[in-house]
């Protein structure tokens, strides 16, 4: 027969359960990073983004409208010439650095007015600021997010990322830095990031040098960045937005639905996706399977809704994968008590990165 210990512990057990995976995807969300990592191949993570953008626009009339007043010819200019110009204006828009826009997801206009009124953005919103003016010009670009070192190690020592703008130029993807005015270049050859990067991964990083394209108001500079240009180039993750419906946001439907990283072949970014997997599908799942267990322990334990809901709850107290290690909730229903064998808790790990200039 149920307790009072009883009902308490499965409350404890839940609460507990509930409050470290709100920490995991806070952790997630606050580095930047709550997405899911998608492996691909190399050919396709070349091909995203090159017939169908990733990431939308609305302001892009807006901004070219702004830009245009701004000094960038209406006309006449296009390719890399058209590129340089709207990335110089961008960076002359924004007078310091610093953490952006408060709110979670800032429009680009809204990006614009805050630098504009003195406040500062981060190389995130720089990019999003370069890609919507250069929609408005007509030329694809997409956001490509760098990191110093990705595993699950890194969520407790941290890591360094940044984020970099690629442009698509003769059917290539061409990086230019929003944040630090630059490209990268090998014998004449302005380059993408998996370019870089695999001139890294091969130890041929001394063939590649950075192009600066002159000064603008935007005050970060390369040479003056803690961290190695060439170290952000170990893992490189093509950024894909998400669906702003709400529904598509919450888990675990955020996992299939909502934004993405791409990536090749990178173990790190395959361990951190499997964490947060079991963040936004796995324990909300377990969660939702133990609530029902304490909802039927403390009814009557009988009826059609308990003979319904029989077998989901015999699988929760049953499959080992779960992470419902440790407790022994006895789980009700007709007369007949199920008993989770005793295992060894799972360990869960914080994220904490370093943060992006």
């Amino acid at each position: 027969m149920w307790t009072v210990s009883a009902h308490s512990t499965s409350l404890l057990f839940l609460a507990v359960l509930l409050g470290v995976d709100l920490w995991g995807i806070h952790l997630f969300r606050r580095n930047g990073i709550p997405l899911h990592f998608q492996e691909v191949s190399a050919t396709a993570q070349d091909a995203l983004g090159k017939e169908e953008p990733l990431v939308s626009a609305p302001d892009s009339a807006y901004l070219r409208a702004e830009a245009i007043a701004g000094g960038v010819p209406a006309a006449g200019l296009s390719g890399e010439p058209l590129v340089r110009e709207v990335l110089r204006w961008t960076m002359d828009q924004v007078r310091a650095t610093g953490q952006g826009v408060g709110t979670p997801r800032p429009s680009a206009r809204e990006q614009l007015a805050h630098a504009r009124a003195g406040g500062g953005l981060h190389c995130g919103q720089m990019a999003d600021l370069f890609v919507e003016t250069l929609r408005g010009f007509g030329v694809n670009a997409r956001i490509v997010t760098l990191a110093s070192s990705l595993s699950p190690r890194t969520l407790l020592v941290g890591t360094s990322t940044h984020t970099v703008v690629e442009v698509l130029l003769d059917g290539r993807w061409v990086i230019f830095d929003p944040t630090f005015h630059v490209s990268y270049r090998r014998g004449g050859r302005l380059l993408g990031a998996a370019e870089v990067h695999d001139a890294l991964v091969s130890g041929n990083i001394g063939e590649v040098e950075p192009v600066f394209h002159g000064e603008v108001a935007y005050p970060a500079r390369l040479e003056s960045y803690p961290v190695p240009w060439m170290e952000h180039f170990r893992h490189v993750l093509v950024a894909r937005e998400h669906d702003t419906a709400i529904w598509k946001s919450i888990p675990p439907q955020r996992y299939w639905m909502g934004a993405r990283y791409y990536h090749v072949g990178d173990e790190g970014a395959r361990q951190l996706d499997a964490l947060y997997f079991t963040l936004v599908v796995a324990v909300p799942a377990l969660c939702l399977l133990r609530g029902l267990s304490l909802v039927l322990a403390l009814s009557s334990g009988s009826g059609r809704s308990a003979a319904v809901l029989r077998p989901a709850l015999a699988f929760a107290a049953r499959t080992p994968w779960l992470p419902s290690r440790g407790v022994g909730v006895l789980i009700r229903t007709r007369g007949r008590r199920y008993l989770p064998a005793q295992r060894d808790p799972s360990p869960s790990l914080p994220y904490r990165a370093a943060p992006s200039p």
